[in-house]
């Protein structure tokens, strides 16, 4: 049954289409719950057997006494919750199994993205080649050219996902993990250089907030104390600053960064347009709509405006309690990449419903189950005298969960 997970989860890009919308066909694994259910369930896949129900009663409430809707959506998320119970159980279980997949996966990604770009620099401009590995492209969509090394014949290649934006937010958490593991260490230096080539403007932030990184690791400091500092400015400023962005950035090489703004702004005024929104939220919105109604692609416009205060901080609880649970195994440098790579990926895409939060929260799971203490050199010599490469040998150097 392992296998068959992991292979529905190579595909991020294949869906089924019933007429409804698309569905990952990864939610065909949901047809095992109830085997699940029965055997081998953890205590840190439970609330996400719990969320369905939680989140059933708030849309239910929220259609029938507040102004928040409900959309189909609502229905992916109950799918979701129920994937990542699942994967949960079998990442807690067999953790080295992921992470060779994981290995495999993003080698094979980078690989494919190598491919993509050599194509279209002899070029192979079919997008069915070059989407080879997904049925949701449209026709009259190309592939990019670098904004920023363009010239040098880089273009903005996606890998086995949709586009490129979303195959970066995988090379984050990828990083993330491959400096957590320290598993084949090049690997880490060569999903580094694939963020810095991919020509995403995530990635670029990326590269910058690492750098930033060595300096407040050498001074003891946590980069989620900063990054909260500064939204926390952003907030209380955002009718300046979106004034500022019109007059000095709109129009300019940097336009797109005026127009997400924009977007934040509109979901700010629409979000806080009564009290009773800012509490319950307005509901999703189909991606389709969401350009339309000039709602932003990041986490507070796509969910918590979608879900009020009160909503987000229910149905997030989950997610977050992984994130407090494996940092306690994190060093400082370890706890700041992460930070950085789930705050851009938020700032990039919103939706909870992407397969990248998946495979973060199983990246969780893996933190959590192998509780590696230490650093540097002698952190990496007790991880590859595990079980992990020595067939389950020497077990005694872990303090594994019970």
């Amino acid at each position: 049954m392992k296998i068959i997970i992991y292979i529905l989860m190579s595909f991020p890009s294949i869906v089924l289409n019933f007429g409804v919308g698309n569905i990952p066909t990864r939610y065909i694994y949901n047809i095992y719950i109830f085997k699940y259910v029965k055997y081998n369930v953890h205590r840190c896949s439970v609330y996400f057997l719990i969320l369905p129900m939680i989140h059933i009663l708030y849309m239910s409430l929220g259609e029938v006494f507040t102004n928040r809707k409900f959309n189909l959506i609502d229905i992916s998320y109950l799918l979701n919750y129920i994937f990542i119970f699942m994967s949960i159980n079998i990442v807690y279980k067999y953790p080295e199994e992921f992470i060779r997949f994981m290995y495999i996966f993003t080698v094979i990604n980078i690989s494919w993205a190598f491919i993509q770009n050599i194509m279209l620099i002899i070029g192979v401009n079919d997008i069915d080649i070059l989407m080879l590995f997904s049925n949701i492209k449209s026709n009259s969509y190309s592939i990019p050219p670098s904004p920023y090394i363009g010239q040098y014949g880089f273009y903005r290649y996606s890998g086995f996902f949709h586009e490129s934006a979303p195959f970066v937010i995988y090379l984050l958490f990828s990083h993330f993990l491959f400096t957590y593991v320290s598993y084949r260490k090049n690997l880490k230096n060569i999903i580094f250089i694939a963020i810095l080539l991919s020509g995403a403007k995530i990635g670029v932030l990326y590269i910058v907030l690492n750098i930033l990184i060595v300096f407040l690791s050498f001074f003891r400091i946590k980069l989620s104390y900063v990054i909260v500092s500064t939204l926390s400015i952003v907030f209380v400023s955002i009718p300046f600053l979106n004034e500022y962005l019109l007059i000095n950035v709109n129009g300019t090489g940097y336009g797109t960064l005026y127009l997400r703004f924009s977007s934040v702004f509109s979901s700010f005024n629409e979000f806080t347009n009564s009290f009773e929104t800012i509490l319950f939220g307005l509901g999703f919105l189909p991606s389709s709509a969401t350009m339309g109604a000039n709602r932003g692609l990041d986490f507070f416009s796509v969910y918590i405006v979608s879900n009020g205060i009160i909503g987000t901080i229910i149905l997030i609880f989950p997610y977050v309690f992984m994130i407090i649970k494996a940092n306690k195994y994190l060093t400082l440098k370890e706890e700041n990449v992460m930070v950085s790579s789930l705050f851009l990926s938020l700032l990039t895409s919103g939706s909870l419903l992407i397969i990248q939060y998946t495979y973060f929260i199983l990246m969780l799971i893996v933190t959590i189950k192998i509780k590696i203490k230490g650093k540097g050199k002698e952190k990496n010599d007790i991880y590859h005298n595990s079980y992990f490469w020595k067939n389950r040998r020497n077990k005694e150097i872990f303090k594994l969960n019970k």
